[in-house]
């Protein structure tokens, strides 16, 4: 048998009532969370913070430069095909790769082929949720910020570097 788990209200989600607590019983469940966890990259320019949905930040440390897969900020396959002979190893870098025409995982095994570690993907305008990174250590970050990042380093901004510090977490409102 499936029964609704409930919510008896004041005692929280993690409290069931009769039918759903009874014997050979499953309880099925959801939860609207009112709180969105996100983290934060500093720049070394000062602008920002640069900011990305996460439960946790990335496990990373220290100071990383950056590098901008295409100087286009309106380009619609970055990364989508393999990266050029000419693109360095990308293993120091945190890498920033627009958003669009094609899975978010492409885009990243494409830059992990040419030693890509961490990156962060710039939005296109579309929804700031569902991105899904696979197993790359990744995460979404606005059109805004990716655009002021790919522009100040494509501007030869060789010391252009960003830190990934520890969470901070924002409550939404319903």
């Amino acid at each position: 048998m499936v029964i609704s788990a409930g919510n008896s209200g004041s005692v929280g989600p993690w409290y069931s009532s009769s039918p759903a607590s009874g014997i050979d019983v499953i309880t099925v469940a959801s939860t609207d969370s009112t709180t969105v966890y996100y983290q934060r990259a500093n720049v070394s320019t000062g602008y920002g913070p640069i900011v990305y949905t996460g439960f946790e930040s990335f496990p990373v440390n220290g100071s990383w430069p950056i590098y901008a897969v295409s100087n286009v900020t309106t380009i619609t396959n970055d990364a989508c095909n393999p990266l050029p002979d000419s693109t360095p190893d990308l293993s120091p870098y945190v890498v920033i790769i627009r958003r669009g025409a094609c899975a978010f995982t492409q885009k990243l095994a494409n830059a992990a082929a040419k030693g890509m570690r961490v990156a962060l993907v710039y939005n296109n305008g579309g929804s700031f949720q569902g991105f899904a990174a696979g197993n790359y250590t990744a995460a979404l970050i606005s059109e805004q910020d990716g655009a002021y990042v790919c522009f100040v380093a494509f501007e030869g901004a060789s010391h252009l570097l960003t830190t990934l510090p520890a969470c901070f977490t924002i409550r939404r409102r319903k």
